[in-house]
């Protein structure tokens, strides 16, 4: 179905490529993770042109914009994104809402497309000031594209939707902001702001910063891949109170901290924690993938390979996530002070 459609759908694991299937869309994969790699695309491309990303919609807009642009060039492709309802995946999906998932599917946009309706439907556009942060947003995203007349498609898009001058908006894109930048506050005050989509290590994060007591006990450095989050982590978990974390913590992650600190949570604890450590799991996973295709004895790694697959896939499960993640956090400690 793959070669006769010309389309390939990229999730994240089995069941989800079992989900597309019960909702009679047989030409999914299972990329084990929420993050595209240039090998996937170098052997996807010999059967499909289209490449349809079908992850947690926060997490296909955290993918990273340049990379995708080249390999499209690169391998001659189309990368797309399902617009998948916030907080679901496909196999869900395919359980509830069938038709919703093929139509995420049959309606996937252009990758920047999509981030900058995600950030536009998310922003306040009955103000100039909503206005104004909404096109500066969407510019960032648009400024990344290597393509002019793609860019400048997107900002007569922008324009349309911001009321504000296509002119104006072609210059701001080539002087890099449309209005002059705040200066930082000392200290956090909480405000109407525009979020873009968060990672899930800044989602924690940011649970962290509201209710350091209630997450202590969930989060462990070992989740974090990213030096910055997990700088700004070390800061507060080493600290008796934000302001003391804004004190010690390096620049880059102090930054982060004061932005988050004037940003709300609206994610649920339990799916926040799953989804971090999920992304671990499937990065330990890929590790143990590459250093087994080194080793003599590559079946050695076949029973630790195994159990993450299985804990990845229950991390999936809001009724077994809590336990599941604990389980997970405990191994890659253990793993860490082995390999220390």
């Amino acid at each position: 179905d793959v070669v006769q459609a010309g389309e390939v759908i990229v999730c994240e694991g089995s069941t989800d490529v079992i989900g597309f299937f019960l909702a009679g869309l047989p030409r999914a994969v299972a990329g084990w993770g929420t993050a595209l790699t240039e090998d996937q695309v170098r052997t996807l491309k010999n059967f499909a042109r289209r490449l349809v990303l079908a992850y947690d919609a926060d997490a296909a807009g955290q993918a990273a914009a340049e990379r995708l642009y080249e390999w499209e060039k690169r391998y001659e492709v189309d990368i797309a994104v399902a617009d998948l309802p916030p907080g679901s995946d496909p196999a869900d999906l395919a359980r509830s809402e069938p038709e919703r998932l093929r139509a995420a599917v049959e309606q996937a946009r252009p990758f920047l497309a999509f981030r900058i309706d995600r950030v536009l439907s998310g922003a306040s556009l009955t103000t100039p000031e909503g206005r104004a942060r909404a096109a500066e947003a969407a510019l960032a995203m648009i400024r990344e594209h290597p393509d002019e007349f793609v860019r400048d498609q997107y900002v007569m898009e922008v324009s349309t939707r911001t009321r504000i001058e296509a002119d104006r908006l072609r210059e701001a894109l080539k002087k890099g902001r449309l209005t002059s930048a705040p200066e930082r506050q000392s200290t956090p005050t909480r405000a109407s702001r525009v979020v873009l989509s968060r990672s899930a290590e800044e989602e924690a994060l940011l649970l962290a910063v509201h209710d350091r007591e209630a997450m202590e006990a969930r989060l462990h450095e070992v989740l974090f891949a990213d030096e910055l989050t997990a700088a700004a982590y070390r800061a507060l978990m080493s600290t008796d109170s934000l302001h003391d974390a804004l004190d010690v913590a390096d620049p880059a992650a102090a930054d982060l901290l004061q932005r988050l600190a004037v940003e709300e949570p609206n994610q649920d604890v339990d799916n926040v924690v799953g989804r971090l450590a999920r992304e671990a799991g499937i990065r330990a996973l890929r590790e143990l993938e590459v250093a087994a295709r080194d080793a003599d004895d590559p079946a050695a790694f076949a029973p630790a390979m195994g159990w993450l697959k299985l804990t990845v896939e229950e991390l999936r499960d809001p009724s077994s996530t809590v336990d599941a993640s604990d389980r997970l956090v405990r191994w890659l400690v253990d793993r860490l002070e082995v390999e220390a």
